[in-house]
């Protein structure tokens, strides 16, 4: 069956302290096919930045993306696809190591470059993200929408602190401060509407016909629910915000 001409695409990372996110997405996309058939549906994993970047800009989907999904974590003004991931713990290490041997700080790039499971605010004016930002917006549907499944997304102005530990991430405040949330650098480079939550989030499965806390399931069932459950990720305050472009309008 050939690709309809508009379809959903669901991107997912590493859930971590949240479990697997492939029932997530699995479950998501089961809800998306009756409106775009299963061949206008299409699910990836993706947990490292240069991944991430090569998915939009040439994501193969036969179908112009009308709505983009992406399960993952959030962490100041950054998205973090590659949560937990202990190869990135490693090189976080390794250029930790590198600047304490030479008696300096971790530098800027040094975190950017060690940092490869994340895609940052910064990522969206440095780099390769803004020479194909108009390739990028040419895979997207009129009226296409952007949703991060997942925490924090909305915070913005983020300050990194070290929580006591060695410097580290406090470089990242040494440029393009103040930061924007992740949504909204995500809604300014694609130009559409993104939603993103603004706290951080829990798991929810449908049960008996309406979304219950996962908690809640096991309290009723005894027992925590099955994974072929319908699965959704919920703020733990309020509900999702919608980030809007902010003079995005050119290429």
């Amino acid at each position: 069956m050939a690709a309809p001409s508009a379809g959903a695409v669901i991107i997912y990372g590493r859930g971590g302290t949240l479990g697997s996110f492939t029932p997530f997405a699995e479950s998501l996309s089961k809800r998306l096919v009756p409106t775009y058939t299963e061949a206008g549906v299409v699910v990836k994993n993706i947990e490292r930045r240069d991944d991430f970047i090569d998915f939009v800009h040439k994501p193969g989907t036969g179908f112009s993306i009308k709505e983009l999904h992406i399960f993952s974590h959030s962490i100041g003004g950054g998205l973090f696809p590659g949560y937990q991931d202990p190869a990135i713990g490693a090189l976080r290490e390794a250029a930790y190591e590198k600047a304490q041997k030479a008696g300096r700080d971790v530098t800027y790039d040094e975190v950017i470059a060690a940092e490869v499971g994340a895609v940052f605010t910064d990522n969206f004016v440095e780099g390769r993200l803004p020479g194909i930002k108009a390739a990028v917006r040419a895979n997207l549907a009129s009226g296409a929408t952007l949703k991060i499944w997942g925490c924090n997304s909305g915070i913005a102005g983020w300050v990194y602190t070290d929580d006591g530990g060695p410097y580290y991430w406090q470089a990242l405040n040494t440029r393009n401060v103040p930061k924007p949330s992740i949504a909204q650098a995500f809604a300014d480079y694609f130009n559409v509407p993104v939603q993103g939550a603004t706290s951080g989030s829990h798991i929810e499965v449908q049960h008996k016909g309406k979304w219950i806390t996962s908690d809640a399931y096991k309290k009723q069932m005894k027992k925590w629910p099955s994974g072929a459950l319908p699965h959704r990720l919920h703020p733990d305050r309020g509900n999702f915000q919608e980030f809007t472009p902010v003079g995005a309008s050119g290429p």
